[in-house]
Order: C-alpha cells, then sequence, then structure tokens
C-alpha cells in the first residue's frame, strides 16, 4: 500500500523552532530512553490543557507497534470502533478507513504523513493522558462510560485533510470510579478527554475537563 522505504519517522531536528504554540523543547542525550513531559497551558481544578514535544511522543507511540502492516491494520480496527466525520462529513464506520486512505492519496500526502495520521487515530494515543489521568485520581480507577448511561463510549474522531491542512481532533468520554466493600462501582468524576494533533504543524495538545451536567453515582 506505502512504500515504507522512503518513511521514516525518527528523522527530526533537535533545533530549538520558534513557534506560536509554547512547547518543551527536549534534546535526548541518551537515544534508548523517552521521557515525555507535559507543558500546562492551562491548569485549573475543572480544565487541564497541556502540550507534549510531539516528534519525541510520535516515536514513542511509533515503537508501541510491531510493524508497518500493524499500525495499518490497528488502524483499521480501531477507525471501525469510532465515530468518524472526515472534512465535516460523517463517515460510515466500516468505510472511514478506505475513504482515509484514498484522501491521504488524492493530497500526495509523505509516507511519514500518512503513517502518523493512522497511529494518531488508533486507541494507543490514548496511552499518555489515559495515564495522566490515572496519576491525577491515585485512588480511583479510570474506564469508559457504556451505552446504558445514556453515553457513548466511542471515541469520535474528526478529521481533516486537504492541501494545507492535516489535523486529527479526538473526543472521548471517561469516567473516574471507585469500588466499595460490596464491590459496587461508583462514578466520582466524568471526564472529556480531548487531543489535537496537528500533522503538518507538528503540535500535539490536551484537553481533559469535568462533565458536571450527568450524575455520579451511577452504578454499573
Amino acid at each position: 500500500m506505502f512504500d515504507y522505504n522512503n518513511w521514516v519517522l525518527c528523522e527530526y531536528s533537535e533545533d530549538v523552532i520558534e513557534q506560536e504554540d509554547q512547547f518543551i523543547h527536549l534534546i535526548y542525550k541518551e537515544t534508548d530512553v523517552n521521557i515525555i513531559i507535559p507543558h500546562y497551558i492551562l491548569n485549573t481544578p475543572d480544565k487541564k490543557i497541556l502540550t507534549y514535544e510531539y516528534e519525541p511522543f510520535m516515536v514513542d507511540l511509533f515503537n508501541s507497534f510491531s510493524s508497518y502492516d500493524d499500525i495499518v491494520n490497528q488502524s483499521y480496527i480501531d477507525l471501525i470502533r469510532s465515530t468518524s466525520y472526515i472534512n465535516n462529513r460523517k463517515i460510515k464506520a466500516l468505510d472511514t478507513h478506505k475513504r482515509l486512505l484514498n484522501k491521504m492519496d488524492l493530497y500526495t500526502l509523505s509516507q511519514k504523513m500518512k503513517y502518523s495520521m493512522l497511529m494518531l487515530l488508533t486507541q494507543a494515543v490514548l496511552g499518555v493522558p489515559y495515564h495522566f489521568i490515572c496519576d491525577l485520581y491515585p485512588d480511583y480507577h479510570v474506564g469508559e462510560l457504556n451505552f446504558e448511561e445514556g453515553v457513548s463510549h466511542r471515541a469520535t474522531n474528526r478529521i481533516y485533510i486537504d492541501n494545507n491542512i492535516l489535523k486529527v481532533k479526538i473526543t472521548k468520554t471517561l469516567r473516574v470510579f471507585s469500588i466499595d466493600n460490596n464491590s459496587n462501582d461508583i462514578t466520582y468524576k466524568v471526564l472529556i478527554l480531548k487531543v489535537l494533533a496537528d500533522v503538518k504543524k507538528g503540535t500535539l495538545t490536551f484537553m481533559i475537563r469535568h462533565k458536571i451536567d450527568i450524575k455520579i453515582d451511577i452504578k454499573i
């Protein structure tokens, strides 16, 4: 499908690049150690907006897959599980992967951009914010909502792709819950997690906010 030999994910400059988005620039001295450190744009009790250095994040994301085929296959599986829009048009889940590949070919994206988009549309991209949320609530568990609670657990992907834009916006609803002595789980908070990735600009931002219009005494 893609020419693997023309795509090198780990190829990036270590020079400090001035951008509108203020990122912490990390220069790694040891090639076998990746430390992803977030930089807060906003940090309040009800909302947190933070950024990660794009290239190191993508390198770690790439290393979580066993092969290029694994990236392609996993993106197909996770897109079927999601609700997706391409350029503001809702796409049937079974058609999303094919339509995305066709769009990427139509706009002649580089191999690096193609695989970056596919990786960002897998559940693996939520691993870092998921662990970040777990660290925020160390005495609780973090999981998905289900349909019985009136909220779909499906992630929503909004994909923007043309000659000038290559962005992904992902929205996911999670709940923070505890388990009592009778093995009942009780929802403590409901969180909206949003991921915004701009592949062409090389920026990555997460937003976590509390969802307040839902009861928190739900049993599953």
